[in-house]
């Protein structure tokens, strides 16, 4: 794609500077409109990012597999689990909330308006305003968002005491989607639709939301009316039962067209775990832990499709993937390293030495990361650093200099967008792997479990090769750049 940067301002995020590249509204309604429909219906709102997302495609499409796999719609929304849509609304705020996130909490409290009505009354998020069994679910909500390690088993066990295992999945891929979403919409800077900034302020100012916090920037127009006159239901009418047909008949046709893309994937659990072997060497647990297969399968096809596809393999242009392969293992190296998760760090050095990669490779691409600095005006940096030191600072949560350095990306890339949003992808991919993992799987008190099931894991762990590589203990994010921290979220949760 070409244009060029409109925006010099010293303060203009990414998202700001690929206006130019975006793919075409018009185009994206009339090729993907299924897809715009049943967010629409869930959301009940267009979003202004998606053409953004679009600049590379995979991410658009992957965006729209994971909305309703991990969000659980049109089940949850209509009544059929145990996750109620009102758990599902507080997971959302409380994840994006813990997590700094402004966007994501803010679209959390428009998710099922257009079935259930808005909700006029503030959503209790506090741990003191809530009953015990929200409170059990919010706990490990708060964990995964904010130090995935600290998630425990005791914290898990009570989950399923109160929602069973399959409430517990579900929770765990509503965590999982809004990691994604938030290293996503967050770094890139996306603005905010005005309508979710009125429902935020609406629903959870008590708990101190903010609009246009960090990289997220408010919407100057909107096409929709505010939320006082009523625009669910001028948008979508009072039908509760057509709005769920239409979500139902919508998500059957995205996976329909997403089955065509995925023709040659896996159909079956056991296929699925064969096919992992094949391509990654070990069936990654957190992964297969996911005891629903459609789950599983957009999670394994976007580990894949984000991380470890070849160009070679993929038949359409827009499609390929831009990086390379080897590229985005030492990220994803370092990315696990500086955050701390032991097993997924393992993972990723596993594969480095399958492709070849040296161990000296990833302590030099550590050593880049901690020698992080702004881009010069005049400077020339190799991409592969310019990444290793954004995988450095999104482990560490130091979000101003996220930014300042995600803003020079595109400049860093010569101006190639869909690398851009390819790279910010993968980051938000580490993410979710990120909470599955430490969910699921206890880093630590269960890794020698791991490593004994994954004879591959196991065999690599005691070789030399391991043995050269550090690992960090998980630490609590510096919060030293002034970011807003959602305190008495985050302290109340540990109290309780």
């Amino acid at each position: 794609m070409n244009g060029a940067i409109e925006d010099e301002d010293e303060y203009a995020t990414l998202y700001t500077r690929l206006v130019p590249y975006r793919y075409p509204g018009s185009k994206l309604d009339q090729e993907f409109s299924f897809n715009i429909f049943f967010v629409k219906r869930l959301l009940g709102l267009k979003l202004l990012f998606t053409n953004t997302l679009a600049i590379w495609m995979p991410t658009y499409v992957g965006y729209n597999q994971f909305v309703p796999q991990l969000l659980d719609a049109p089940m949850c929304d209509m009544g059929r689990t145990t996750v109620s849509p009102h758990l599902r609304r507080q997971i959302g705020i409380v994840s994006g909330m813990v997590s700094e996130c402004s966007y994501c909490s803010a679209h959390c409290c428009v998710v099922g308006d257009a079935f259930n009505g808005p909700a006029h009354t503030d959503v209790k998020i506090l741990p003191n305003e809530i009953s015990e069994n929200e409170r059990v679910a919010l706990r490990l909500t708060a964990a995964v968002a904010k130090i995935p390690m600290t998630v425990t088993q005791q914290m898990r066990d009570d989950v399923k005491k109160v929602y069973g295992e399959d409430g517990f999945q579900k929770i765990i891929g509503v965590c999982a989607f809004f990691g994604f979403m938030t290293v996503l919409t967050d770094t890139l800077g996306c603005e905010v639709e005005i309508e979710a900034a009125n429902r935020a302020y609406e629903l959870v100012n008590n708990a101190g939301w903010a609009k246009a916090t960090h990289g997220t920037r408010m919407s100057e127009t909107s096409k929709y009316p505010t939320i006082g006159q009523s625009w669910v239901s001028r948008f979508f009418g009072k039908n509760y039962i057509t709005n769920l047909i239409d979500l139902g008949v919508n998500i059957t046709k995205a996976n329909y067209f997403h089955g065509r893309l995925m023709s040659n994937f896996p159909k079956s659990d056991a296929a699925l775990d064969q096919w992992m072997k094949k391509r990654i060497g070990v069936v990654i647990s957190p992964i297969k832990r996911f005891t629903q297969f459609g789950v599983r399968q957009v999670v394994a096809f976007n580990f894949y499709r984000y991380i470890l596809i070849e160009p070679s393999e993929v038949k359409l242009e827009r499609d390929k993937p831009n990086i390379a392969v080897a590229d985005k293992i030492i990220l994803g190296y370092v990315f696990f390293n500086v955050i701390g998760n032991v097993y997924l760090c393992m993972h990723f050095a596993r594969l480095a030495k399958e492709m070849g990669i040296p161990a000296s490779q990833l302590n030099q691409a550590m050593n880049t990361a901690e020698n992080w600095s702004p881009l010069g005006k005049n400077e020339k940096r190799p991409f592969i650093d310019h990444a290793c030191m954004l995988a450095l600072l999104l482990a560490k949560r130091m979000r101003q200099s996220v930014y300042t350095l995600m803003s020079d990306l595109l400049k860093v890339c010569d101006n190639n967008a869909p690398v851009t949003i390819e790279l910010v992808t993968c980051f938000s991919m580490f993410s979710l792997l990120n909470r599955t993992s430490t969910a699921l799987s206890d880093t630590f008190e269960e890794m020698q479990l791991e490593i004994e099931t994954e004879p591959v894991v196991r065999d690599f762990v005691e070789s030399e090769y391991w043995k050269i590589l550090g690992v960090r203990k998980a630490e609590l994010p510096q919060d030293d750049e002034g970011v807003y921290l959602l305190q008495q979220v985050w302290a109340g949760f540990v109290k309780y």
